[in-house]
């Protein structure tokens, strides 16, 4: 199945998103980055600069995580559930290296790079779900040291089918295994 957060949606998220105490009035490109993982830099850095630079937006980072730019940066600490689903939802553009900001970032149908590690080491799943759904596209590497804007990140037709049979198969299949588990 799917990971489940996919399995609720935007409109799901949005009554816990209303709740939020973080109400920003201006146009941002949103960071999530994680590095327990790995270290998604120089990539995170180079996109960001890029995204400032062709779009104009201010950065707004969800916690302390330190971002090399020129531009203007904005550290949001303590962000609760709410806030997290609210500063996704109202973002024109993500950049995160985490699973769960790449998965927000599709619930919302938002514009977004995903930094995921390099070719060689073993956490494969935002490289598989965007392949899977169309979108590897809005991926890169934690080694690439050259970024170009492009808008690369479109919801076609044919990637709001593949997002829709993946939400499916799984609710079918979860449906049928609750309902099978109970005829026994």
């Amino acid at each position: 199945t799917v990971d489940p957060t996919f399995l609720l949606s935007a409109i799901d998220y949005d009554n816990i998103a209303y709740q939020s105490c973080i109400k920003l009035d201006y146009q941002f490109i949103l960071v999530y980055k994680l590095e327990y993982a790995f270290n998604p830099t120089p990539a995170m850095d180079v996109v960001i600069n890029e995204l400032q630079k062709s779009l104009g937006y201010d950065v707004v980072v969800i916690g302390k995580s330190k971002i090399n730019t020129n531009g203007k940066v904005k550290h949001l600490y303590n962000v609760g559930p709410a806030e997290f689903l609210w500063l996704f939802k109202h973002a024109k553009y993500i950049v995160t290296s985490s699973f769960h900001g790449t998965m927000f970032s599709l619930i919302y149908r938002k514009a977004f790079i995903s930094i995921t590690p390099k070719r060689n080491e073993d956490d494969k799943r935002i490289q598989d779900l965007l392949e899977s759904i169309g979108l590897s596209s809005c991926m890169i590497t934690s080694d690439t040291s050259h970024y170009l804007y492009t808008e690369s990140c479109i919801y076609t037709n044919d990637v709001e089918k593949k997002i829709e049979t993946m939400i499916n198969d799984s609710c079918t299949f979860l449906h049928e295994a609750i309902t099978n588990n109970h005829k026994t």
